[in-house]
């Protein structure tokens, strides 16, 4: 039996939200259960994913194909086991996922990561306003390498 398109998109977006829970949260897993070793880390990383890939393959497999890929998907377009027409929803599934849903996490990362630099420059005495201009090199491209006027 055949799904119909709008259920094996929706088994795509479905799948690739899963995978990428299950490689955050495995990265995440990892590093906290191995003690700093890294090898450890990578060990349960990998184990966690491919058993998470195994099984989310099984459930969607059947449904939709389980591409989870826009790289498979467009594999699988250029064969013939999709066609165009189906493999652009696919690709707006899988692709759809990471941006939407990684993007406010990496920005608050990168929003820690400001301010625990302020709070680091203000421990040190500087003003993070002017911290900044303080760090930027001074030097100008004439006098590199001993060129040009002092």
């Amino acid at each position: 039996m055949t799904s119909s398109l709008s259920r094996r998109v929706a088994a795509e977006f479905v799948g690739t939200l899963f995978l990428l829970a299950a490689v955050v949260g495995s990265g995440i897993m990892g590093e906290r259960l191995s003690g700093g070793n890294v090898a450890i880390a990578l060990l349960a990383n990998t184990l966690a994913t491919g058993t998470a890939l195994v099984a989310i393959i099984l459930a969607f497999g059947p449904i939709s194909g389980s591409h989870l890929n826009p790289a498979v998907t467009l594999v699988g377009a250029w064969t013939g086991e999709i066609s165009w027409r189906h493999a652009l929803p696919y690709i707006a599934a899988q692709t759809a996922d990471p941006i939407d849903l990684v993007r406010p996490h990496v920005e608050e990362r990168i929003d820690i990561i400001k301010r625990s630099n302020e709070i680091t420059k203000l421990r040190q005495g500087q003003d993070p306003a002017t911290a900044y201009d303080n760090t930027k090199n001074k030097a100008s491209i004439s006098n590199i390498g001993g060129g040009g006027a002092p």
